[in-house]
């Protein structure tokens, strides 16, 4: 099967899917509203644009490779980014033992490591961030003692 064949499936399956979901949530539009006592305003621009939003940062994250580039390099001033970023590396941090390692999250984790750099005056550590690292630092520092590659 050619390479724009495949394309052309995931494009129609994801078309597909998209005004399934859209279909779905407009047949539920009043039951929700009511359910959760939602104004028009935050329903209509939160509850029933929640599969744009989804289509959104799905887009964003299929250019993986341009997302890296741009948080690895680029100043972002847009505190609810940062505040996903530092929840993520806080996630990474806190599980770095239990992940397993692979090429795309090493590239992961070095455009993030830039970010922090980049954007260090933004961040704080918490008490747990700070005991996970010391464990990593140990951890890096026994690695290279039996000469092993941590």
């Amino acid at each position: 099967m050619s390479k724009i064949l495949k394309i052309s499936i995931v494009a129609a399956l994801s078309g597909f899917l998209f005004g399934f979901d859209t279909i779905v949530i407009s047949g539920a539009d009043k039951q929700l509203q009511d359910l959760w006592n939602t104004s028009d305003l935050f329903h209509g621009t939160f509850i029933m644009s929640m599969a744009l939003w989804g289509t959104v940062l799905g887009s964003i994250f299929a250019s993986y490779p341009l997302f890296l580039k741009t948080i690895s390099v680029s100043l972002i001033c847009d505190l609810r980014i940062e505040r996903i970023l530092l929840d993520i590396r806080s996630e990474i941090l806190s599980s770095i033992f239990e992940i397993k390692s692979s090429p795309t999250l090493l590239s992961f984790q070095s455009s993030l490591a830039l970010h922090c750099f980049t954007n260090e005056y933004i961040y704080s550590t918490t008490l747990d961030e700070d005991q996970a690292l010391k464990k990593l630092e140990n951890e890096i520092i026994k690695q290279f003692s039996l000469g092993k590659q941590p």
